[in-house]
């Protein structure tokens, strides 16, 4: 209790000693304001102020102004019926105008001695400033003065002058004496006014060079903040020269490997890729369709063919050299853009310190991020990675991880070439991992990656670390069913699974949730709902069931306790559509997400089905009758392609600036049918669609060409773009591109 005591007894004297400092503080500003003011009273100020009541009439004290302002002295008077400012404090202005007077002359009339409140306060107020007071007195009015009077103890010793009883205007020997008594101190009044007048003179000239001082201090600093902005502008400038010049030997690097493929092709001999230690892994860059005719090749016998190998492969050596050493001068000339750019912001603040607006002529250097969609080669499954934010440090969200072989061959190579590229003294960084469907073809990558973490038992363990994991699941998880030990792996591993959603992620029945996924990525659920939720919670619990197993956690329609997102329920909908061919249970609940960076979008279709997206798009407000279209840079189409998950009311409702596709031909996807679609709902548009597959299942590749033969591109417009057969991956840059 004593310490308590104590503790609130010092909080409580340093709170006073911090009132008594504000105090003196307010003192101090109110004195240095009230210095001009008091300069202004002494040049403009008053000779006399004559103090007389109202009741005793106006026209003497009137034409006694008159008569001292015609005088050749030119005494300048205070008379109240001209001097006070209208509305003003009569109270405040009285004391100003008061110490504004070398001197008072009180018209000694009856009510002015007797029952005025306010001539007694003048006459007080001014024997406070030990000045000179003359009293015109109208008869013997203050020797009869009652001591009570409060005026009566400022009137022992007056300077009196005689006047008339009941005059009117003042006599001439009232003016001549007032004159006389004046010329006294007249020298004095015109040395202070001038010393005044000097005074003011300097103030100003000071408050000037004040303001010029303050003006060009501004200046200076908006200029070096704007010379640091410049120099930006410079380190990136040159950084963007040295990457065109890598996009150009990446460009011919991409040339040389589809030689060594046409090698290939034409003796039949193996042309393995290129390994790690000549040339990384690295994502394919956005090539066009394009064909190549090997007849045209000369032929060539096995050794022509081994020494043009072993001559290609050479040239691919020094331009993965070349390459590199171009990137690292890129990322020096960057990374001191960027050390400039944080003087340049210091710079920019220390300005607006000075000028409020100084930020308004601000023109800042676009930073250089990343807004990336990598697709890897998988086969008839998928798997994305989502870059985004500073390329130096991106960040990176797994969408899927593909059949379970597509781990061994295409995403643990990539997540390690991407480890070396980006966090090479750090585990690599997912902040998410999303399972947008639990069947194999996407799940199965995702499970080979949790083992391994869980089991760290290979050779060269993969240095990951996973922030959130998202997966339509429900727990406990248990072995012997794959969904539900990849649940178990999660668990065991201990990282957070549907964060920030408190069981499951979905939206509310009539509104939408949008997500903030870090560093300004947004992420809008438009799928699932509670409906779709439901139906694959009940095929869990037959699962569990098989395998004597108890789900603990129901899903429920509630976002109670959901912090860090925006809930807005409140939309009325019309009835949920049903046009949709697919009746997959983990289909239709798939995670269908639009995730925003900037100003772009990329909408991931999962396996649902368009009217699912029409219709989450909608809750979204993105959708509506006065908006009866909403268009996105990127769509992952639904389901691989298949046309049993769209519709062509779909695509004319939903466009994309790029039709991305993950499949390669396994079941029939993408299906001629959904192609149509597309391409009678956009005729005469631009657009693109872009494979990861040339060729495939199922003689994908000749069904294809058949198909675009058929749908010229002249006539509908679009652009066709295919993953190159020598990477394992293919990019979609919204912004910078990915070079890492």
């Amino acid at each position: 209790m004593a310490e308590t005591v104590t503790e609130t007894t010092g909080g409580g004297a340093a709170r006073n000693g911090w009132r008594a400092i504000a105090r003196a503080l307010s003192r101090a500003v109110r004195t240095v304001r009230q210095i001009p003011r008091a300069i202004a009273d002494l040049i403009f100020g008053y000779d006399f102020f004559i103090s007389y009541a109202h009741a005793d009439g106006h026209e003497y004290p009137r034409l006694l102004r008159e008569r001292l302002e015609d005088l050749p002295a030119r005494y300048r008077v205070f008379y109240d019926k001209t001097g006070f400012v209208a509305g003003g404090s009569l109270t405040f202005e009285t004391r100003r105008r008061i110490r504004m007077s070398t001197h008072l002359i009180l018209l000694a009339r009856p009510a002015a001695l007797n029952t005025s409140h306010w001539v007694g306060k003048e006459v007080e107020l001014f024997s406070k400033l030990d000045r000179n007071m003359f009293t015109v007195e109208f008869g013997d009015l203050i020797s009869g003065l009652s001591p009570s009077r409060p005026i009566a103890a400022f009137l022992q010793d007056p300077i009196t002058i005689r006047e008339t009883p009941g005059a009117n205007s003042p006599s001439e020997s009232v003016i001549a004496d007032l004159n006389r008594s004046f010329e006294g101190v007249r020298q004095e009044t015109r040395r202070v006014r001038f010393l005044a007048l000097a005074a003011l003179f300097f103030l100003l000239l000071a408050s000037f060079a004040g303001w010029q001082w303050y003006e060009a201090e501004s200046r200076q600093r908006i200029s070096e903040a704007m010379r640091l902005d410049a120099l930006v502008g410079q380190h990136y400038a040159v950084a963007n020269r040295i990457l065109a010049e890598w996009d150009s030997e990446w460009a011919r690097q991409i040339e040389i490997e589809n030689d060594l493929s046409l090698i290939k092709a034409r003796v039949g001999i193996s042309i393995a890729r290129p390994q790690p230690a000549l040339a990384p892994p690295e994502v394919d860059v956005l090539a066009p369709n394009s064909t190549s005719d090997s007849g045209s090749l000369p032929v060539l016998t096995e050794t022509q063919a081994l020494q043009r190998e072993n001559n290609l492969r050479q040239e691919i050596f020094g331009i993965g050299q070349l390459r590199r050493a171009l990137l690292e001068q890129a990322l020096a000339e960057r990374a001191n853009g960027a050390k400039l750019r944080i003087e340049a912001d210091i710079a920019w603040q220390r300005a607006q310190a000075y000028n409020s607006s100084a930020l308004t002529s601000r023109q800042p250097v676009a930073s250089p991020d990343v807004f990336s969609i990598e697709v890897l080669s998988v086969g008839f499954g998928e798997s994305l990675i989502l870059h985004y934010g500073d390329p130096a440090a991106p960040r990176l969200i797994l969408i899927d991880g593909g059949q379970p072989r597509s781990y061994a061959q295409s995403l643990r190579p990539r997540l390690s070439a991407l480890k070396r590229a980006v966090s090479p003294d750090l585990p690599l960084g997912l902040q998410y991992v999303i399972v947008s469907n639990q069947d194999n073809d996407r799940l199965g990558g995702v499970l080979w990656l949790l083992r391994e973490l869980a089991e760290q038992a290979t050779a060269e363990p993969l240095q990951l670390e996973i922030a959130n994991l998202w997966y339509g699941s429900f727990g406990p998880g248990f072995e012997g069913w794959q969904k539900a030990e990849a649940r178990l792996l999660v668990e065991r591993l201990g990282i957070p699974i549907n964060a920030p959603f408190s069981r499951i992620v979905m939206r509310p029945r009539n509104g939408t949730v949008t997500v903030d996924m870090g560093n300004g990525l947004m992420a809008t659920v438009l799928s699932p709902t509670i409906e779709e939720v439901t139906d694959l919670y009940d095929h869990w619990v037959e699962q569990a069931e098989r395998s004597s197993h108890e789900l603990l956690v129901a899903p429920a329609d509630t976002f109670e306790g959901v912090s860090g997102v925006q809930i807005d329920d409140s939309l009325a909908l019309p009835e949920r559509p049903a046009n949709c061919l697919d009746g997959s249970i983990p289909n239709r609940a798939s995670h269908v997400l639009l995730f925003s960076y900037r100003d772009r979008t990329f909408l991931h279709g999962g396996d649902a089905c368009g009217s699912q997206i029409e219709y989450g798009l909608r809750a979204a407000g993105l959708l509506s009758e006065e908006h009866p279209t909403f268009t996105v840079d990127v769509m992952l189409v639904p389901h691989q392609g298949s046309d049993r998950n769209v519709s062509p009311e779909f695509f004319s409702a939903v466009k994309a600036k790029t039709y991305l596709f993950t499949g390669d031909g396994t079941f029939g996807n993408p299906e001629s049918e959904t192609l149509r679609m597309i391409l009678e709902a956009r005729k005469g548009e631009d657009y693109t669609f872009q494979f990861i597959a040339r060729d495939g299942a199922d003689g994908f590749g000749e069904r294809l060409d058949a198909f675009f033969e058929n749908w010229p591109a002249a006539e509908y417009g679009y652009k066709r773009v295919f993953r190159s057969s020598t990477r394992a991956a293919m990019t979609v840059d919204l912004l910078e591109r990915v070079r890492y």
